[in-house]
């Protein structure tokens, strides 16, 4: 992995270590005291991951306050304690991320850390944060309240590595102590909500303080790994005409690309109850409603693909890439957080019902943006809702 430049990022010191072309991005909180230590977990991740990763560590300036997601007497009497964590995830999902994204592209992400870094990066995934997978090693799960809040907000990542040092629930502290059944229950929890191949728990010799710099890479290196296999396996997906029972889970997969949304720093798009209920039994009335399946059978994704004219693309702020030819509108795509290669199927059926197609999304959503770059539409212009809200126009051609 290549050097780390010292990069001030909306106002954080961030250590970059990046490989040549990057496939992963991985996200650290760094407490002072693991700034000595970062290069050499680093370069184990280099030496342990299969594939190339961005590592980037952000500081924080106080480790208790920044990481802590609520008030524990057993961590701290600071009455700041519990009350930064929030504006921590926010920097992450508001201004880290996109930046990271513009530079390297959308890729898989891994947030991760070691004892209240890992803590924060499991309430992170639970909090809906867009990422893939979580490496909390020796995570502070026992702070008081965790099992009520774990077993009340489902992760939103994919993968989740957990470790703890043998002699850890060893403490003489009592809350400390309760650390080997908290992590216990937490894995035991994951297998059901994720699947036994979606998570691990691994025992370390020794106790917190051994090795912790060895132990956050392992937990990185085994993240990525597993998001490299998972990746070579084909993504297979049936899209069909969606029917009335679907209805209860397409309003499910909107909630879930809602929250990823809003975790995102987009804030504006799908508000005021948009798309509702009525509006999905309107497009499966209509035949313009689909969903996708995958091999499971698992319903993935719902779009709704409409016929031209589209009222609200009758005027640009721009010039569309053709504007005299019939087209189809792709509108209210949502997929689970789960569901990958998604985008590319959709737009790909979408282009073989008709080759010219039209899209739109909100200007703070920098993930479907960039996915409309990745797949190669061509910005248009700005485009106005009934409501007079503006979005970013895009429109692909496919002719043979």
């Amino acid at each position: 992995m290549g050097t780390a430049p010292l990069e001030n990022i909306a106002g954080r010191q961030c250590h970059i270590f990046c490989g040549n072309a990057p496939r992963y991005l991985l996200l650290q909180p760094l407490g002072r005291h693991e700034q000595r230590s970062i290069a050499d977990e680093a370069a184990f991740i280099a030496n342990t991951a299969t594939e190339p990763v961005c590592l980037v560590a952000f500081e924080v300036d106080d480790w208790n306050r920044d990481l802590t997601p609520w008030q524990d007497p057993a961590i701290s009497h600071d009455p700041l304690i519990g009350q930064a964590a929030e504006a921590s995830y926010a920097y992450i999902a508001q201004q880290l991320l996109p930046y990271l994204y513009a530079h390297y592209g959308v890729l898989p992400t891994v947030i991760g850390g070691y004892s209240l870094g890992g803590l924060f990066a499991l309430w992170a995934a639970k909090c809906g944060l867009n990422i893939d997978a979580v490496a909390a090693a020796s995570p502070s799960l026992w702070i008081r309240d965790w099992p009520s809040f774990s077993s009340e907000h489902p992760t939103a990542a994919r993968y989740i590595y957990l470790s703890l040092g043998q002699r850890e629930e060893h403490s003489k502290n009592k809350s400390i102590a309760q650390i080997g059944n908290r992590v216990r229950n937490e894995y035991r929890q994951l297998c059901q909500h994720l699947g036994i191949s979606h998570c691990t728990l691994r025992w370390n010799r020794g106790g917190h303080f051994d090795d912790n710099a060895r132990r956050t890479a392992e937990a990185f290196a085994w993240c990525v790994n597993q998001l490299a296999r998972q990746h070579t396996r084909q993504h297979n997906y049936h899209i069909r005409h969606a029917t009335p029972s679907d209805i209860e889970a397409i309003m499910a997969i909107i909630e879930e690309a809602r929250a990823i949304m809003r975790a995102n720093g987009n804030n504006q798009q799908w508000v005021n109850g948009y798309p509702s209920q009525q509006l999905i039994e309107n497009d499966i009335a209509e035949g313009i409603g689909y969903v996708a399946i995958d091999d499971d059978g698992l319903l993935s994704a719902y779009f709704a693909l409409l016929p031209s004219p589209e009222p609200t693309y009758a005027v640009i702020d721009g010039q569309w890439a053709d504007d005299t030819m019939p087209y189809h509108a792709l509108h209210r795509i949502g997929s689970r957080a789960s569901a990958h290669g998604i985008f590319k199927t959709v737009t790909d059926f979408a282009l073989s019902i008709d080759p010219n197609l039209r899209i739109d999304t909100h200007r703070d959503n920098l993930i479907m943006q960039h996915l409309f770059e990745k797949y190669a539409f061509t910005r248009c212009g700005i485009i106005h809702l009934a409501n007079g809200d503006e979005r970013i126009a895009y429109q692909k051609m496919r002719f043979f």
